[in-house]
């Protein structure tokens, strides 16, 4: 079969989309005419070339490879096609795959009959009774665990008998290794499971327990590990930072493929951030938010947030967001379009996953995993900083800030808010960030302040 002309399979392209791929060096097999045929169906469904839909893509590309190197062609010679509608292609593809393979087995495998090679023979023979015990198999699991890291640490010349000496050596023997006494005392309570299941005498799990209280005794007495996190961000910065890195993950986002998997995460870093700083939650109730449920955008623009809390089950009413943290939510659910097409974005989404965009939630931990990559900290670490700069600045004049930072630093291009902002920063004269206050430097500093909510104006603290 005669080879068509490359000329000919791009007539339906774009001229300078034609004259970029006709003077490369080398095409790809097949990129002409799966590209000829794209812009083909786009003219077809009367589509703009900046946000095609999927039914373009799906028309053009009748195979995941072909569907690949068309998304690699745009992506290297029509930097103004928008790429999210591929994406969403790519995931249809995605999930036949996944429908084809096998089904897997979900969760950890049961644990085996007999106890791990490693155990003394004091504890293996306790092991049949740990698995008849009529508790949930990660309780076990997690026993296990406990009990195998203790043996990893086991002094060469220990008696392992269930006297107080041996529980303070284990326990002097796992500090040692350099465990924290929290961790050294819940693996200490891995060991009291596993002889209270093989009903052991209550007096030989005393000493174990004891130790168990002289770890947190322990621990109280050490500053919590977020302090030194804390009191790090803000030398860098505090709320300043995260807005700097607000603005930095929107424009990496920006300069990637719509289609890929790292413009995804960087916008839903960036989201997660914004929304935090606004309002608080529980990284498992973000998690879990929907839009048009708890994340709804009014036809104005304007973003309200609400939801149930998972551990008091309260309402939290948020009421509306900051224009500045909107921005941020309509570009994750733009996904690379178009700020137009943001009405109809959200108007297709509703009753999905807010971070995912699908029917489908994420791992609870997903935010605070996000977060933690960004700026250093964990999410819950957000709250006590939240906590602290209401104390110092008030209710009142700490939204005002967080928001003159967002809209002066957040944003690669100029919004219409910052010039009012950059005066609101200059009548601060720098108060509420960049410095550690002594209250950060104390352990006690986890306070839960809160800020009067609903309202556009002040902080909601969960």
């Amino acid at each position: 079969m005669k080879r068509q002309d490359p000329a000919a399979q791009l007539a339906s392209a774009p001229r300078d989309v034609r004259a970029s791929m006709l003077a490369a060096e080398t095409l790809a097999p097949g990129a002409a005419a799966v590209v000829g045929r794209f812009f083909a169906a786009v003219a077809a469904h009367g589509e703009s070339i900046d946000a095609p839909s999927r039914r373009s893509f799906d028309a053009a590309a009748a195979s995941e490879p072909t569907l690949a190197t068309l998304l690699r062609a745009l992506a290297a010679h029509a930097p103004r096609v928008c790429l999210a509608g591929g994406r969403e292609a790519r995931a249809v593809w995605y999930a036949r795959r996944r429908q084809a393979d096998p089904p897997r087995r979900r969760g950890p495998a049961p644990l085996p009959a007999a106890p791990p090679e490693a155990w003394p023979v004091e504890w293996a023979r306790l092991y049949p009774a740990l698995r008849a015990a009529p508790i949930q198999e990660s309780s076990r699991r997690r026993c296990v665990n406990s009990v195998s890291r203790i043996v990893a640490l086991l002094p060469m010349d220990l008696d392992l008998d269930w006297s107080r000496f041996t529980a303070c050596s284990l326990f002097e023997a796992l500090l040692e290794a350099g465990l924290h006494p929290i961790t050294a005392g819940n693996y200490l309570d891995g060991l009291i499971c596993l002889g209270r299941h093989a009903r052991l005498d209550k007096n030989a799990l005393k000493g174990l327990r004891e130790m168990r209280t002289v770890a947190q005794v322990r621990a109280a007495r050490i500053d919590k590990k977020k302090v030194a996190r804390l009191a790090d961000l803000e030398e860098r910065g505090g709320f300043m930072a995260i807005a700097a890195v607000i603005g930095r993950l929107q424009t990496e986002a920006a300069a990637q493929p719509a289609n890929t998997a790292a413009a995804e995460r960087l916008r839903q870093t960036a989201a997660v951030l914004a929304v935090v700083i606004n309002a608080f939650g529980r990284t498992g109730d973000v998690a879990r938010w929907r839009l048009g449920t708890d994340l709804v955008r009014e036809p104005w623009w304007a973003w309200r947030l609400g939801w149930t809390q998972g551990k008091t089950v309260k309402d939290q009413n948020v009421g509306e967001l900051w224009p500045e943290v909107g921005e941020v939510l309509d570009a994750l659910i733009l996904g690379g379009r178009p700020t137009r097409f943001a009405g109809l974005r959200y108007s297709a989404l509703v009753g999905r996953n807010w971070l995912t965009l699908t029917d489908d939630a994420r791992a609870s931990r997903l935010p605070s995993q996000l977060v933690k990559e960004a700026i250093d900290v964990p999410l819950h670490d957000l709250r006590t900083l939240l906590a602290d700069f209401l104390r110092r600045v008030g209710p009142a004049r700490a939204a005002d800030l967080i928001k003159a930072m967002l809209a002066t630093a957040a944003f690669s291009r100029e919004s219409p808010t910052a010039p009012a902002a950059r005066a609101t920063l200059r009548r601060s004269n720098g108060a509420g960030y960049g410095r550690q206050s002594q209250s950060m430097a104390s352990p006690r500093s986890s306070g839960t302040g809160r800020a009067a909510t609903p309202g556009t104006q002040t902080l909601a603290h969960a």
